[in-house]
């Protein structure tokens, strides 16, 4: 029998994910976007710090704590916030 706490965890998934295609960035469970221009797109979690470089960047789609980048991603550099 799969306890309630196992099931909620699955539906409510709270883990930062960054997934990167060819043209796109897919972010989820992230903290907050510090940055954004059409060259780089700087988004923090926890003591992390996310730099996507590249061209043409924009959101595609942006909900409460998921977004979407789109355009030529040159880069993405991770800083650590101590």
């Amino acid at each position: 029998m799969i306890g309630l706490d196992r099931i909620k965890k699955y539906i409510v998934d709270g883990e930062f994910r960054l997934i990167f295609f060819s043209d796109q960035v897919y972010i989820v469970n992230f903290d907050k976007i510090l940055e954004l221009n059409g060259s780089n797109i700087t988004i923090r979690n926890n003591n992390e710090i996310f730099s996507i470089n590249g061209k043409n960047l924009s959101l595609r789609r942006l909900l409460e704590r998921e977004v979407l980048i789109s355009g030529r991603i040159k880069s993405i550099e991770v800083f650590y916030d101590e």
